[in-house]
This record gives structure tokens, sequence and C-alpha cells, in this order.
């Protein structure tokens, strides 16, 4: 019984130091929790969350989820389900997005549950902002390729334009000349040409 008591005691130790957070439940309850838990679920203490329904401290759109990891770990000793996100509610009700893994453990000689989690808030928050930055970068291209399409239309239609021009100034039998401000010639038409004598 002393050993048992010495190995428990170890085990408080070493959750207590733990850079993660960590709760251990038993039957569906926590019977102990350390600092860092306590923090993240905005408890003063890890005593404010024992004693209470491990599941309430699930969001309901993932308790049907926690609800079967729960039971795996329950059929099969010395078991452990791999990391997932989820969202936890806090003892205020806000909503708080953590990584979570659980392994099967003991606690007063009685088989446990021990859950790991972290805080991914800040993760969450660097995925949406970095998410929101590519919608807005593939929309400014899609917008530049749609203008670089309607200028390409543009230069080509200006092309048709100016064809159509030269063709109608080249066959007219109209003297049609542009001078520049010293009254130079800048560009004459054949009908010119030929007035003129112009080579």
């Amino acid at each position: 019984q002393d050993a048992a008591r010495e190995s428990e005691d170890e085990f408080r130790r070493l959750i207590s130091g733990s850079f993660d957070a960590i709760i251990v439940h038993q039957d569906g309850r926590i019977v102990l929790a350390n600092e860092r838990a306590a923090l993240i679920m905005g408890a003063a203490s890890p005593d404010q969350l024992a004693g209470r329904p491990v599941i309430e401290l699930v969001h309901p759109e993932y308790r049907s989820k926690v609800r079967e990891r729960m039971q795996e770990l329950d059929r099969i000793p010395s078991a452990a389900v791999p990391p997932i996100e989820e969202k936890f509610i806090r003892l205020d009700g806000t909503p708080v997005n953590v990584e979570v893994l659980g392994t099967t453990s003991r606690h007063g000689g009685r088989p446990a549950v021990m859950v790991v989690f972290r805080d991914i808030s800040n993760r969450k928050r660097t995925e949406a902002e970095l998410q929101a930055a590519c919608t807005d970068l593939s929309a400014a291209k899609e917008e530049l390729r749609s203008r670089f399409d309607e200028l390409k239309k543009s230069q080509a239609q200006l092309r048709i334009s100016e064809e159509k021009y030269r063709r109608i100034v080249e066959g007219s039998d109209v003297l049609i000349f542009a001078l520049d401000p010293d009254f130079r010639f800048l560009s004459v038409n054949r009908t010119v040409d030929k007035y003129f004598k112009v080579k």
C-alpha cells in the first residue's frame, strides 16, 4: 500500500510539472488535473476541476467522437488513442481549440484514463488568417487575369481598328496627311504621295 501511495505521489509530481495540460478521469469524472489544465479551462485551481464529469468539458460537437474514444480505452488495457483536434468548453462557457490524446492509466489502484491536451487557439487563428490571405491572393490573381484578358482583347481590337483606318486612309482619293507643330509632314497617304510626287 505504501508503494502504491508513493507511486501515485510520484505520478502527481510528474503531471504537476508537465508543460502540457493533463486531466485524469475515472468512472467519467475528473479525479486529477494539473495547473496547466486549470489555466486552459479557466479554473482558479486544479481542485475546481475535480469531480466534474469529463464529458462536460467537451464541446457538444465533439462529444460523440470523444465517447467513442473513451469506450475504446475502456475495452483495451494499456491502450492509447491518437491525437485529434477538438474543442473544449471552459468553465465560463467559451470554447477553446485543443489537441488531445488519451491513454489508459491507474488512479487509487483502479483503471483510469489520462488525457493530455494543448491549447492550439493561436495555431488555429494563424491557419485561419493564412487561409483568408490565400483566398484574397487567389481573388487578386483572378482579377489580374481577368484584367489582363481584357487588355489583350482591347489591344486586339485596337490593332483591328488601326488596320481598318490604315486601309481607309491608304485607299482614299482624298489628300490625307498629318503635320507636326512646325508644319512638317508626319504621315501622308498614297494620294498625297502621288499629288506631290513625294518619295
